[in-house]
C-alpha cells in the first residue's frame, strides 16, 4: 500500500512538534471522507495567552523547518 505524500508530512510535522512537547492531531481520525485534509488539529484549552503565543510560534517555525511554508 502506498501512503501519500500528504500524509508523510503531516506526520513528520505531527512528530516534529510531539518532540517540542507539543501535542496535535493529524485530521485522519477526524476525516469522513475517504479523501483526508492537509491538516493538523490542534486542541486550544485553558492556555494563557502569553504561552498560547508562544506555542504557536514555535507550531509555525516548526513547519517553515519541514519545510511547509
Amino acid at each position: 500500500m502506498r501512503i501519500p505524500r500528504y500524509k508523510r508530512v503531516v506526520d513528520t510535522l505531527a512528530a516534529s512538534l510531539a518532540r517540542q512537547h507539543i501535542a496535535v492531531s493529524t485530521a485522519e481520525p477526524f476525516a469522513t471522507t475517504p479523501h483526508v485534509p492537509q491538516a493538523l488539529r490542534l486542541a486550544l484549552g485553558s492556555i494563557p495567552l502569553p504561552e498560547l503565543r508562544r506555542t504557536l510560534t514555535d507550531v509555525m517555525r516548526v513547519a517553515e523547518v519541514d519545510g511547509l511554508s
